[in-house]
């Protein structure tokens, strides 16, 4: 009964700001941010006028456009050498990435921080990534390198799955190059499941 009361009064609060919000806005005489519009040619505020002068934009992607995002969205990936990784991929270019394995207590394995990196559409189904990780002591947060990750990645005509190679460049806190390594990768992208 007590947690219905708090969320209740939490509504009606909210309710009120918004409301409080709105109110001040009108009475300044400041109108919304008109999105889509310029001075030359504004929309006007009053609801009938607006829908006669509003100009009708027709958004149309072509079928190139729409590839070269076709990766945009979150997927679980499994690496070649077993791990899973957790990776994003934004409409403007960049990567995130964060898997199994990144934290590590053994003293001779570092600690990688959540990988960072971009993407880009690089032509027919296939895209390039570039990420990269901190490496570090997790009791001494002392650094220990710094991982690059390369692939090439090729995403299936659904638009679901992907495949491909990824590169990994090691480097030790001294700046040089340590190891490398190559394994292939597949993702399956995540998707809006029905709740229960």
């Amino acid at each position: 009964m007590l947690m219905k009361r708090i969320f209740l009064s939490l509504l009606i609060a909210g309710v009120i700001a918004i409301s409080a919000a709105a109110t001040h806005a009108q009475s300044t005489g400041r109108m919304a941010w008109p999105r889509g519009t310029s001075a030359n040619n504004p929309i006007p505020p009053v609801p009938d006028q607006a829908a006669e002068r509003a100009p009708v934009v027709e958004l149309k992607i072509a079928p190139q456009e729409s590839k070269k995002t076709a990766l945009v969205g979150s997927w679980l990936t499994t690496l070649g050498i077993g791990n899973r990784v957790v990776n994003s991929f934004t409409s403007d270019g960049i990567v995130i990435g964060s898997g199994q394995g990144d934290v590590s207590l053994v003293p001779d394995f570092p600690t990688l921080t959540t990988q960072l990196g971009a993407w880009m559409y690089v032509g027919g189904q296939q895209f390039a990534l570039t990420l990269v990780a901190i490496q570090y002591d997790v009791p001494t947060a002392e650094y220990r390198g710094l991982i690059k990750i390369h692939g090439l990645l090729t995403l299936d005509r659904a638009g679901d799955q992907f495949s491909g190679t990824v590169k990994v460049d090691i480097f030790g806190a001294d700046g040089n190059l340590v190891d490398n390594l190559s394994f292939g990768i597949e993702g399956k992208r995540i998707k809006v499941e029905p709740f229960n």
